[in-house]
């Protein structure tokens, strides 16, 4: 399916710091060796505490995961953490940029994870594609042409996909740039469950050693 020219540019939504790695970051490193566009943009970079100088150090954190990934371009909206709200303010500011950025594809959080904030930043995204094809002069001239939203799993793991992408080659990038995200895993092992889920998933999925799985929520050729 994304081997298509029609998906060069594509651009991963996170709630937060780390959820890019956790959910896409072995496909993100091995889109940008074959040659295609990756951008990351993060919603919030802070916790409930709203603590500015832990919101820095996360946003030290994701530069580097970047860096190690490939990616190039990267955006903070800085939403406050645990409080991301579903409102014209905020589908109107992720349509401004992706009018500026006009993605073929994007990469968000699964409507169903557990967490609000990821079930936020889904409901955000998805507004924010469908109305970045419209003519809205106050975020933009440009009409985007967003042909395939994939939606990925952090915190509650997919019941259901349709894309399953072989992630062998690029599982020891992925760990390293989650790796990254030291302030994290200071308290929980993402790392360790995460390459646990995507053996699970390779194995059960595309007979590989690891891999990554979405789920299709829109697909235009």
């Amino acid at each position: 399916m994304l081997e298509n020219d029609l998906f060069k540019k594509i651009m991963v939504f996170a709630a937060h710091p780390d959820d890019e790695v956790i959910g896409c970051g072995g496909s993100i490193a091995k889109y940008i060796k074959n040659n295609r566009k990756v951008e990351v943009a993060y919603m919030s970079s802070t916790d409930a505490s709203q603590d500015l100088d832990k919101a820095r150090v996360r946003e030290e954190e994701a530069k580097n995961a970047c860096k190690l990934l490939g990616v190039k371009k990267f955006f903070f909206l800085r939403e406050p953490g645990r409080y991301i709200q579903y409102n014209r303010r905020t589908v109107e500011k992720v349509i401004t940029l992706l009018k500026a950025e006009s993605p073929n594809c994007v990469y968000v959080h699964n409507a169903e994870d557990w967490d609000t904030d990821h079930r936020a930043t889904y409901k955000i995204i998805n507004e924010a594609c469908w109305m970045s094809g419209l003519d809205m002069p106050q975020c933009g001239r440009n009409v985007t042409d967003i042909k395939c939203i994939l939606l990925y799993e952090v915190w509650t793991p997919l019941q259901d996909f349709q894309y399953s992408e072989n992630i062998s080659e690029f599982i020891g990038t992925k760990i390293r740039a989650l790796q990254e995200y030291r302030s994290q895993l200071s308290s929980v092992r993402y790392d360790e469950a995460i390459k646990g889920l995507n053996r699970f998933r390779g194995i059960m999925s595309v007979s590989s050693k690891y891999a990554e799985v979405f789920k299709i929520k829109r697909l235009r050729p």
